[in-house]
Order: structure tokens, then sequence, then C-alpha cells
């Protein structure tokens, strides 16, 4: 599925009357991989969202003329491999903003490096993707540092008084990656782990697993995966097995407090979410799209606006962008002030609990 998304009438005709015309302005055109089906939908069409937000705003100032090409990666490896072919191949461009999950979806790194395609995901941990600065030196994340995240989590379940805890995490590669974090975050707080386990996605039968946990003496348990099935089949579970178990989950719960299919089921949970975005960016995305911003909306806006900086300085190579984004600091609706790691990610941000 592609998409093209080009500025509002109201702003072609802003640029009709500038001096200006959309002509004369350099014009560039964006790769966009987004999961706009599938497990990660919820993040990808937030991007989405956000993307579309970032490119009127620097559409209206009529210095650069974005063009924002957009295919779905439908939240599975083939997808992500396909929508990124597409775009360099068919769309023939050399910047992608995406994938979705790029952490998850880990194919697509080889086939933009062999091109030379510079990727700015959204929402991967960077340090999953890459363990040094020369490798993948054309790929950043404009995401949270889950590291961050997850210790927030240890904390929260250390100053609540918990002495046991559980860990129980899906074997995609992020969650993964956040397991072995945990449990690290948890040694240095002097948690004692009663009980570890992995899960393959997409798990339905969570009752031998929740059975043993119960009688390992875990007050809580640290929890997280990719699937929303297994999320809901855990929830439910838990309820008949170990009803007295508090869930502490990382942001992907925010997403399913709405859904109807968990009404119910949240109750002794604790979660932790980013600190949320600049009023402006909230306010101009409720304005745009008569909704609240969620997921990863304002990491995918800032990643677009540190792109177009990039170009309105100039820059206008993957190489020249690259150099661009190492060398400064940004001004973000996610972070604040802001610059990228050695690695191409983002090291400060904050974290939140929200409980049910």
């Amino acid at each position: 599925m592609r998409k093209t998304f080009i500025a509002s009438l109201t702003f072609l005709l802003l640029f009709a009357a500038n001096s200006n015309s959309l002509a004369e302005l350099p014009r560039v055109s964006l790769g966009a991989a987004f999961a706009l089906t599938g497990n990660a939908a919820p993040f990808g069409t937030e991007e989405l969202r956000g993307a579309q937000l970032a490119v009127s705003e620097i559409n209206a100032k009529g210095k650069i003329f974005l063009e924002l090409m957009v295919e779905d990666t439908s939240s599975s490896a083939l997808g992500t491999v396909n929508a990124v072919t597409r775009l360099i191949e068919i769309e023939g461009t050399k910047i992608v903003v995406g994938p979705t999950w790029l952490d998850s979806f880990q194919g697509a790194l080889p086939i933009a490096e062999r091109r030379g395609v510079l990727l700015l995901t959204p929402s991967a941990g960077i340090t999953i993707i890459k363990k040094s600065a020369d490798k993948y030196p054309l790929v950043f994340s404009s995401y949270f540092n889950f590291e961050r995240e997850i210790l927030s989590l240890i904390e929260h379940a250390s100053d609540s008084g918990d002495k046991k805890i559980a860990t129980l995490f899906d074997q995609d590669p992020y969650f993964q990656a956040m397991h072995k974090f945990a449990k690290e975050a948890a040694h240095r707080r002097k948690l004692e782990i009663t009980f570890t386990e992995d899960f393959a996605p997409g798990e339905q039968n969570f009752r031998t697993i929740l059975q043993r946990l119960r009688k390992s003496g875990a007050e809580s348990v640290v929890f997280g995966s990719v699937d929303e099935s297994s999320v809901l089949a855990f929830l439910k579970q838990r309820g008949q097995y170990a009803s007295k178990l508090r869930v502490l989950g990382t942001h992907d719960l925010d997403g399913y407090v709405a859904n109807q299919n968990f009404a119910g089921l949240m109750h002794s949970v604790a979660y932790v979410v980013p600190a949320e975005a600049s009023a402006s960016f909230k306010e101009a995305y409720k304005r745009m799209f008569k909704t609240e911003p969620m997921m990863s909306a304002s990491n995918s806006y800032d990643g677009i606006m540190m792109i177009a900086a990039a170009v309105e300085n100039g820059n206008s190579t993957p190489e020249q962008v690259s150099a661009f984004l190492r060398g400064r600091e940004f001004q973000t609706a996610t972070f604040g002030p802001t610059r990228f790691s050695a690695l191409g990610g983002i090291e400060n941000g904050e974290f939140l609990i929200k409980k049910r």
C-alpha cells in the first residue's frame, strides 16, 4: 500500500501567494516506512500523523517543499523489507523515516546500507540495532532510551516496597534487550528475582507460568510482549491463577487502556510512559487530527524536523544529512534540547509511572 502525502490546499494557496513559488523551492522526496496494519499499527499510524504534521509545518515555511512517500510495513519482517525496498528501488528515495519497530524487523538494515540510504526510525532502540558507532553509520533513532524506561520501572518496584519480583518477556529482540537490562537493574537495586522466563510472541497459554510464578513468592512481575494477543491472554489468566500479582509493564500498555478487550483487566497494573511532548506539538496535533497524540507520534515529528533542518542548511546527500544530525543540538517536541549519541540514538528523556 502506497500513499503520498502533500501539503493541504491551504498551504498550497499560501505558497502561491508567496514570492517563492512551489516550482522555485528545493523539492525533497522523503520515504516513510510505517506499520499501518498489524500489531505495530498503533505506533505506525501515530508516526504517519506526526510526519504529516511536520511536513505541513515545514512546507508552510516556504523554504523547501517536502513530499512524503509512504509504504506500509504490515508489522512484519517481510513487510518491512518490501516497504523499504520499494521506497529505494521504485520511488528512488535516499532518506527514509522509519521503519516502525526497526529493532524487531532488522532485515531492512543491510538493504539500506548497500544502497547508501539513511534511515531515521521513530520507534526502535538504537542499542539493539547496533553496538558500535561504525555499525550502520547512516542509521539513527529518535525513539526513547529504553534503558531509562526499564530503569524507571525497576525503581518504581523498589520504591513501592517490593523485595521479590519476577521477569517475564517475549522473545522479540526489543523485549529481550529489555529483559536483560531489567535483570541488571533489579540486581543493582537489590531486588530478588524469584522467577524469570521468556516466551514466544503470540503465546496464549500462561497458566503453568503463572502457577509457578505465584509459588515463587514474587510480589510483582515485570512483563513485556510485542503481541497484543499475548498481553490480553496474560492479563486474563492472571485474574484466574494469580489475581494478587501486580503487573509492571512497558509503555505499550498505554495503548491498550482504551481497548474494550482489556476492560476490567488493567487492575493492579503500573506501567511506564514517556514524559509528555511539548504543549505546542500537542495543540497542533489535536488541531489537525482531532485527538491527542500517542505512542511515537512526536518522535516521528522530530525526525522529520531534524532532517528538514539538514536540508534547509544545504545538505542533500545521506552522508551530508548524517554529518549534520551528529553535529548539533536540536530543540525537539519530545525531549526538549537533545542531540544524537555516537550510536545515533537519543540518550536523554524522562519517564512517568501510570497506575491503574
